[in-house]
């Protein structure tokens, strides 16, 4: 008897693929499903088979369009699009899936010059490097008119380590729930997807971000912390920019948000 529950502890410490689980980093013991599209906690010894919903495949975004590789599961609306059910199952696991390879670019072929177009060719890389820096300069730019840190044009080392970020407006609190104050919820703020009771509510309960994701081509970031990046696991772990009240339906504030950017 107690042989076998030797073996099975053993077991229990084991991930799917056999390799041995490292220490949870949860105050309660529990692992975090690395699978895309589950995100659920579970304890080795409580992880049959089927107990993970999941998708298969890496999301792809296109002109707007948000869809699962997998299973052709797609949304325009990225709350929507993360809330699709997987359309696989197994058990789950720590082992992450392993990031989809970039598809290789085709080179172009050489284009043939004429005569004239060498000659000014020739011309262009002849002319002073000044030319090309004075359409760069810090009244020109773009970043330092708005405000932001810009390295191209902080004067010395001593610039950019005495450079402090402009401080947001504080915007307005969004309005408290009608609903019973002690109903348990769901806040609906990007980045957030907490528990909470309106009872327990305060003005920095909630971190998240109040603007809108931002998909271009293969670039992803927010549209309200100016953060970029380019795999979608980094997406997902960038830290929200601001504090506020959990809010279950933050529809108006995302509004309000879009119109105050620039377009």
């Amino acid at each position: 008897g107690d042989g076998g529950a030797g073996v099975s502890a053993a077991m229990s410490s084991l991930d799917v693929n056999g390799a041995v689980l490292p220490p949870s980093t949860r105050p309660d013991g529990l692992y975090l499903c690395q699978r895309i599209g589950c995100s659920a906690t579970y304890a080795p010894d409580k992880n049959p088979e089927g107990c993970c919903r999941h998708h298969a495949g890496a999301p792809v975004f296109h002109d707007g369009s948000k869809k699962w590789s997998c299973c052709g599961a797609k949304s325009h609306d990225f709350a929507t699009f993360m809330e699709l059910p997987g359309c696989e199952v197994g058990r789950h696991t720590q082992q992450k899936p392993p990031k989809p390879a970039a598809p290789p670019k085709a080179a172009a072929p050489p284009i043939p010059l004429s005569n004239e177009a060498r000659e000014k060719v020739a011309a262009a890389a002849a002319a002073p490097a000044s030319a090309a820096s004075s359409a760069s300069t810090k009244d020109s730019c773009v970043r330092c008119k708005q405000g932001f840190f810009c390295s191209d044009h902080a004067g010395s080392a001593e610039a950019q380590a005495a450079y402090v970020a402009p401080k947001p407006k504080p915007k307005p609190a969004p309005p408290v729930s009608a609903a019973d104050p002690h109903a348990e919820q769901v806040c609906r703020n990007k980045g957030c997807g907490n528990k909470f009771k309106e009872a327990d509510n305060k003005e920095d309960a909630c971190l998240y971000h109040p603007g809108p994701p931002i998909f271009h081509e293969r670039q992803k970031g927010w549209s309200c912390c100016n953060k970029i990046c380019y795999d979608f696991d980094e997406f997902m772990n960038i830290p929200p920019c601001t504090k506020g009240r959990h809010n279950p339906n933050p529809d108006s504030e995302q509004q309000e948000y879009a119109k105050k950017v620039p377009k």
